[in-house]
């Protein structure tokens, strides 16, 4: 293989793994806690308000 063709794929390589990486990060907040407790004190606030 040619130098440029090395080049590029190891820059194709380097953006999968930056996309898997906030793939991870988006995953880690979808189950976390803080998001389950940002959802229900939103819930109970709005419905608080609009009783």
């Amino acid at each position: 293989m040619s130098e440029e063709t090395l080049q590029r794929i190891e820059q194709e390589l380097e953006s999968i793994k930056q996309r898997n990486a906030r793939v991870e990060a988006d995953k880690d907040w979808e189950t976390s806690g803080m998001r389950i407790a940002v959802i229900c004190t939103s819930t109970y606030i709005f419905a608080a308000l609009l009783l």
